[in-house]
């Protein structure tokens, strides 16, 4: 019992030095690794992927169509005015063959429209120079008959009645004898009565005459010159309505050109389809390599868009995708090296002609990344590389002397960044701003100074003002 009891004490006894060294040691400042931090010129290094490039040429299609045939595929080499795609043409056949009938149809109808006007302007113009004619002689009598006798009409006139009175003078002296050489019995009563109906006879041809003269020197009636402007007018009216006949004539030319124009119309989309069906074939216009195909078989093509790219060896260049987070001290200039799987153990110098001035998603990555493309001259291997050969691009670029800290020394929390300076025996919590990292650490914009000694090991506990021990 007592051993027991003993045994106990000592048990008791142990766990009490065993808490005490627990607690002790519990309440020991943690151990942790610090780093220094630095002021030295930095040069980073970068990599990208990158495609040989010549002069490029996008094939497109100038219509719409499916894709029955494709005669080349990325990485041949295709010929100036080689065939290498074809669209299905039998919805455009069956266009053509229509519109050449509506072309026949169209053409038929002219000389119909043409003899409707060569018949109408014939009708037309034959009613009025009728017309013309008709107003001219009624115009003309009219004039006469305003007029009036002229002066030669009214002195013919009186020389006829003078005529007339000497031939009556003539016939009552030729009276005169004969009455008196009936009387004497010379002549019969039969020869007397017939110089007296001579007499008679030229009284009434003076009588005649006397009225005629009288009548020209009266002037025109006016019942005459009513009804020679009656004439007049109405000749007039006939004209207005034959020349009336001219719209008809229009009628006629305007349905002619009409015919025309559906002519002209119809042969102008049946050149459309003629065209589009040269456009069926899509030719490469150089001599290169096929670097691009967009399409296949039986895809659906619509006009303007890209259907396959032709490189040249023309103006060679490397397009290259470098990394967003790889920009920083990359500039038109840079000398870069070109390796090549196709060409190993081979190095190419280069030189970064020019960067886009947007980024854009990288094509096809797993992840989004945002690449800027670069166009690099090649300064040598121009001779070497076609089209459409892979590369890899490296290149070391200059950001300058920065101050750099431990990347490990970075404490990273939402989008606050902080690390544990060591000041005496305790660490002070410090947020800092940085800039481009590598594996060489990370510059350090604001929040740091060269000399201070910041925490990499050990930091996932600590807090500001803590005391810590190093290692």
């Amino acid at each position: 019992m007592v051993k027991r009891i003993i045994w106990g004490v000592g048990l008791l006894a142990v766990i009490a030095v065993g808490i005490g060294l627990w607690r002790a040691q519990a309440n020991r400042p943690p151990l942790v690794t610090v780093a220094e931090v630095v002021e030295r010129p930095l040069e980073a290094t970068f990599t990208a992927e990158g495609w040989v490039r010549g002069r490029t040429y996008d094939l497109a299609a100038e219509q719409a169509g499916r894709v029955v045939w494709i005669g080349a595929r990325e990485g041949d080499a295709v010929r100036a005015g080689q065939a290498v795609i074809h669209l299905d043409g039998a919805d455009l056949e069956a266009a053509i063959r229509q519109a050449e009938a509506e072309v026949r149809t169209a053409e038929s109808a002219i000389p119909e429209a043409q003899a409707a006007v060569k018949a109408t302007d014939s009708q037309v113009r034959g009613r009025i120079l009728a017309a013309q004619a008709r107003v001219r002689e009624a115009e003309a009598r009219l004039t006469r008959v305003r007029r009036g006798a002229r002066e030669p009409e009214i002195e013919q006139a009186r020389q006829r009645l003078r005529q007339t009175e000497a031939a009556l003078a003539d016939a009552k002296t030729r009276l005169d004898r004969a009455r008196r050489l009936f009387e004497e019995g010379a002549i019969s009563r039969a020869l007397f009565e017939a110089v007296g109906t001579e007499v008679k006879l030229a009284e009434a041809l003076r009588d005649e005459s006397r009225a005629a003269l009288d009548l020209v020197l009266a002037g025109p009636l006016p019942e005459d010159v009513r009804m020679a402007e009656a004439a007049v007018e109405s000749a007039r009216a006939e004209l207005r309505a034959a020349e009336t006949g001219k719209d008809e004539v229009a009628v006629r030319q305007r349905a002619l050109e009409s015919a025309r124009s559906r002519v002209a119309v119809a042969k102008a989309a049946l050149a459309r389809l003629h065209e589009s069906r040269r456009h069926l074939e899509i030719r490469s216009p150089v001599d290169g390599t096929v670097t691009r195909l967009a399409i296949e078989n039986g895809a659906a093509l619509v006009p303007g868009a890209t259907a396959m790219v032709v490189s040249t060896r023309e103006d060679l260049y490397v397009e290259a995708e470098v990394a967003s987070e790889d920009l920083m001290g990359v500039a038109e200039g840079l000398a870069v090296e070109i390796t090549s799987a196709a060409y190993p153990g081979r190095t190419f110098a280069a030189r970064l002609e020019r960067l886009s001035p947007v980024g854009e998603l990288k094509p096809d990555a797993a992840i989004r990344t945002r690449i800027v493309r670069a166009r690099i001259r090649l300064d040598e291997g121009a001779e070497t590389f076609r089209p459409g050969v892979e590369v890899d691009v490296q290149g070391k670029r200059g950001i300058g002397t920065v101050v750099l800290a431990p990347s490990d020394g970075l404490v990273v929390v939402g989008d606050r960044v902080s690390a544990f300076v060591l000041d005496g025996e305790r660490v002070r919590q410090r947020d800092v701003r940085a800039g481009f990292a590598d594996s060489q650490g990370t510059e350090i914009l604001a929040g740091l100074n060269a000399g201070d000694r910041v925490v990499v090991r050990g930091k996932d506990d600590l807090v500001d003002g803590a005391q810590v021990r190093l290692r």
